[in-house]
């Protein structure tokens, strides 16, 4: 068992907004949002973590997901460059839907491909700031329920995790180095309807972020939780910027004041651990992509007027690429990554895709840890992981998402299996 030694960290920050004229992913279908202003930039940040025989290097990046192939090319870059191994580089987002797509989502929007090229680079430099930056430090964490910010917007009454989890860490003279904190809501405060619809924007984090900056200084991180259900309580009232910078006040608030009432600590036992998990999916054959097509007829029959614009467009799109794909046939497990990081009695579990909540509170609940923050979005772009109530309803995570994200339809027990791979990796640590 490691003892408890001192912990050095290094932050880094870089700009990552793109061309205006780039097309802003998220919130429907060929929506066409070609982005015609800045509200905030993105960013992404990197925070470089090290005890005596360990390290992570893990970015929080201002986007809504990102190809794999971005992600590996990123990891052999940082290696190259900084001798940092490929294992202990672990990429998040923030999934903001005002940003440029960096991953495959039918109907949403275009990849650039030049602004995709550019990002293993941009990586690289938060990544060399943050090693150039690496000093011991002090660190402290707190937690605190926030509520009136989030709801479950796939069951009425749903489970939400109203937990804001924050890590500080000051270097040995008193001076902030970074505040990593954690919530569980999409950002999608934004009202996209509006002309604030067409401004890049990392949403309520970039808010959020924005201020804790300010207010702590060092470099705030914000690690998205398990929201793939989970949507702003206050998202109804926007008509413009006016509830994302709402919510970020709120966070950043409650933030600053967990960390004003922190009592720091410089030694612990700094752990880090990953392992692969296989999700299973649904068999693909002509007779599920029959029923689908005819129970989405059926439905566009009954309530045209009320699904989405360029519904019709969709469904062609995906049955005919489907039916093209049929002879290699599909996928029956997606193997993704997990990872785990152990500072003290403190857990980071980082988990794929976009999880339901209910994953990410039986994580926090079964962890051994007196602390635990379940981080959603890591690595590659997997789709919807959701509660096994979803398939019961036929929920759009269930069904209607494996369309988007093109894969398979996961098997009802993914989350399951995700819970438990990922509560056999923590108790390793």
């Amino acid at each position: 068992m490691n003892k408890a030694n001192n912990i050095c960290v290094g932050v880094g920050k870089t700009d990552i907004t793109p061309p205006l004229g780039t097309e802003l992913t998220g919130y429907g279908f060929y929506l066409n949002r070609k982005s015609k202003g800045i509200h905030l930039p993105l960013y992404s940040r990197a925070i470089l973590l090290r005890g005596e025989n360990e390290e992570a290097l893990i970015f929080s990046n201002d986007l809504l997901d990102i190809d794999e192939q971005i992600i590996r090319q990123s990891r052999a870059l940082i290696r190259s460059r900084l001798g940092i191994s490929e294992n202990r580089i672990i990429f998040t987002s923030t999934h903001t839907h005002s940003g440029p797509a960096t991953a495959f989502l039918r109907g949403v929007a275009d990849i650039s491909r030049e602004y995709a090229s550019s990002l293993p680079t941009k990586f690289l430099e938060a990544a060399i700031e943050a090693h150039s930056n690496l000093k011991g430090a002090s660190f402290g964490v707190g937690r605190k329920k926030i509520s009136g910010i989030s709801y479950n917007r796939a069951l009425k009454g749903g489970p939400v995790d109203e937990e804001l989890m924050v890590i500080y860490f000051e270097d040995l003279r008193g001076e902030p180095i970074a505040t990593i904190f954690n919530f569980s809501c999409h950002p999608v405060a934004i009202n996209v309807k509006t002309d604030a619809g067409y401004y890049i924007s990392p949403d309520w984090p970039g808010c959020a972020m924005r201020i804790i900056d300010e207010k702590i200084g060092g470099i705030s991180i914000f690690l998205q939780g398990t929201c793939g259900d989970i949507n702003p309580l206050m998202k109804h009232r926007a008509k413009g910027f006016e509830v994302a910078e709402e919510i970020g006040r709120v966070i950043a608030t409650e933030t600053i004041s967990i960390v004003e009432n922190l009592k720091l600590r410089e030694r612990a036992q700094f752990r880090f651990g990953s392992s692969f998990v296989e999700l299973p999916t649904q068999p693909i054959d002509y007779r599920y992509v029959a029923e689908e097509l005819s129970r989405f007829l059926r439905e566009y029959e009954k309530n045209r007027d009320s699904l989405p614009d360029g519904i019709l467009r969709f469904y062609a799109e995906w049955s005919e690429d489907i039916l093209r794909r049929m002879e290699r046939g599909f996928e029956k497990r997606i193997r993704s990554k997990i990872y785990a990081v152990r500072i003290g009695e403190n857990a980071l579990s980082f988990l794929p895709g976009e999880v339901f909540v209910e994953i990410g509170l039986e994580i926090k609940r079964r962890s051994p840890f007196i602390n635990t923050m379940v981080i959603g979005y890591t690595d590659k772009c997997v789709g919807y992981i959701p509660a096994e109530w979803d398939f019961d309803l036929r929920g759009y995570a269930a069904t209607m998402a494996p369309k988007v994200y093109d894969h398979p339809p996961y098997q009802r027990n993914a989350g399951r299996i995700l819970v438990n791979e990922c509560l056999k990796l923590l108790n390793c640590l």
